[in-house]
């Protein structure tokens, strides 16, 4: 067996495609902020959001979504029952490999982005300068719903597969990854706007729903929760209503 890095081995696979991603995105995102840190700037127009939103909306939607993606596309399949092998993992990553490629290059770019847009008065340049870091979140949205359209269908070809099995789990997980690219386009228009305050509800709100959701969603079915144990009457009654109480917990931090 061939042990040597091989490209075509890191685009067989969704995992290692989002992986190496997020990989890509954190590292980019953390010499940005370290860069910041050094050499302290803000803007002095309201046409570019401020350092802290701008970081969190690079930490919030950036290298996560993609540990989501392919998490998901890796174990979706099995939580769905279906058969999987090499070749059928092979063609989740055909699917996705080109919006995940997209959504990280525009995250890559999102810290040099918006640093060449707030050197000098953000007012007094050009405004395609001011206007890129909103148009990356615009581009970073279209790829993001891309991706969260190719889980519907996973979710659509396993429902016509007699042998699949029902995954609420999964299923609410599309549903904060669905509700994650409602809040990027949000955040798009918002900067667009130069909506700084619109930007800071958004970037909390998608911290909880979009990512905490996802993590519910996956605790729930991977993780042996002793709240289950404990109350097996109402587990036999209702086997989803811890997750429906995270959830419930989750949206109401989202709009505290």
């Amino acid at each position: 067996m061939d042990s040597r890095w091989q490209a075509r081995r890191l685009l067989a696979s969704p995992h290692r495609i989002g992986f190496a991603a997020a990989a890509a995105v954190m590292a980019a995102s953390a010499l940005g902020w370290l860069a910041l840190l050094l050499w302290p700037v803000a803007p002095d127009g309201a046409a570019l959001p401020p350092a802290s939103i701008a970081h969190a909306l690079a930490f919030v939607f950036g290298f996560m979504p993609l540990f989501f993606a392919g998490f998901l596309f890796t174990v979706g399949p099995r939580w769905l029952g279906l058969r999987m092998d090499d070749a059928r993992y092979a063609m989740l990553a055909r699917r996705v490999r080109v919006p995940l490629a997209v959504y990280a290059l525009a995250w890559v770019a999102w810290w040099p982005a918006w640093l060449a847009a707030v050197l000098g008065d953000a007012s007094a340049l050009p405004r395609p300068a001011t206007a890129l870091p909103a148009t990356l979140l615009l581009v970073a949205s279209a790829a993001w719903s891309a991706i969260v359209a190719q889980l519907a269908r996973l979710l659509a070809d396993a429902g016509r597969h007699p042998d699949a099995e029902s995954s609420p789990q999964l299923r609410a997980a599309a549903l904060a990854a669905t509700m994650g690219a409602a809040l990027l386009w949000a955040a798009g228009f918002a900067a667009a706007r130069g909506d700084a305050l619109a930007l800071h509800a958004i970037a909390t709100a998608a911290l909880w729903i979009f990512c905490g959701g996802v993590f519910a969603s996956a605790s729930h079915r991977m993780l042996p929760l002793d709240a289950m144990a404990d109350r097996p009457a109402l587990e036999a009654r209702h086997p989803l209503w811890l997750l429906a109480l995270m959830g419930g917990t989750l949206a109401l931090q989202a709009i505290d």
